[in-house]
């Protein structure tokens, strides 16, 4: 990966995790892992590993689980993944 190509995916992933800088991040991605030989191999295997976190996993993408891009700190992992709730509100839920 070229210092321009580095710096250019550093920029993007820094501006956090919003649709627009994904998709951005994927073409390039995309882009670069078409233009196989290149590199060398081992360069086109490591950009083939990241390539495949920016992909959209349909399955990953529904559940209340951090995503591979998302920022987590310390604080988050003793959050609950649900809302409290009471006996009340559980009975009255549809089957």
């Amino acid at each position: 990966m070229s210092t321009d190509e580095r710096d250019q995916l550093r920029e993007l992933v820094e501006q956090g995790d919003t649709e627009e800088s994904q998709d951005k991040i994927r073409e390039m991605l995309k882009e670069m892992t078409q233009g196989e030989g290149k590199r060398g191999r081992v360069d086109d295997k490591r950009l083939k590993k990241i390539a495949s976190l920016y992909d959209t996993h349909n399955f990953w993408d529904s559940q209340p689980v951090p995503k591979a891009t998302d920022v987590v700190t310390s604080d988050d992992y003793d959050k609950a993944i649900d809302a409290d709730k009471t006996v009340d509100e559980i009975s009255e839920e549809p089957l």
